[in-house]
């Protein structure tokens, strides 16, 4: 006769984690999540630097095509206003502004219907002043466009007074500075860069603790 009281299996699977077990993986999950944090940080931090640096070499370049063809660079400054500046700074490099001379005294005007881009936008961040998340964007109406960095500031463009930029500092391209205030968006205004286009030795504009992750055409490329 077959015994009807066979013991239970002890290998019989259990149907639920207790709560001390969930709140250990919480834990654990809780320990692993912020010692990666900051790995993650760095990582996104490098990316950041090494697409600014790619894009101001761009403009760069273009910029350098823009002076090819007019034999003159932007005449716009960021230290008068920055998003003015990065605005007109855009619209030249679209081939929507060129310079036009008139009793001696050059302006910058509308460009005719037409005319080349010196600059691929689909390369860049191109944000507008209204909404700087807004991907979407009608170029052809739009006037408060302006080349971003990736976090969404504008690119500074300064031009250079007195055309004797090269005679300071280490950088390598007379006649205007490129910069990206980087994670901050904070710069300290050293020397006459902001006013005449000059930059200062390397050692003297990194002395502030605000300039340490600007990223300066010249200094970083």
């Amino acid at each position: 006769m077959k015994n009807l009281n066979t013991p239970i299996s002890r290998n019989k699977r259990r149907g639920a984690f207790t709560l001390i077990e969930i709140l250990i993986v919480i834990g654990i999950l809780s320990m692993l999540l912020a010692l990666t944090s900051p790995i993650i940080g760095m990582v996104g931090g490098a990316q950041n630097r090494a697409r600014a640096k790619s894009d101001i070499s761009l403009i760069a370049t273009a910029l350098e095509a823009f002076k090819g063809r007019f034999s003159i660079y932007p005449l716009c400054n960021a230290a008068e206003d920055e998003i003015t500046a990065a605005k007109n700074l855009y619209k030249c490099l679209d081939g929507k502004l060129y310079p036009k001379a008139e009793g001696g005294v050059i302006s910058f005007v509308d460009a005719p219907k037409g005319v080349k881009p010196f600059l691929d936008r689909s390369k860049m961040n191109v944000c507008s002043q209204a909404d700087r998340y807004n991907r979407d964007l009608d170029f052809d109406s739009l006037t408060d466009v302006f080349l971003a960095d990736p976090w969404l500031e504008p690119y500074l463009y300064f031009y250079d007074t007195n055309n004797i930029v090269g005679e300071r500092g280490s950088w390598r391209n007379p006649g205007f500075i490129l910069m990206s205030k980087g994670q901050d968006n904070k710069a300290v205004q050293v020397g006459d860069m902001y006013t005449s286009g000059m930059m200062p030795d390397e050692d003297s504009y990194r002395t502030p603790v605000e300039n340490v992750d600007n990223i300066v055409f010249g200094f970083d490329d």
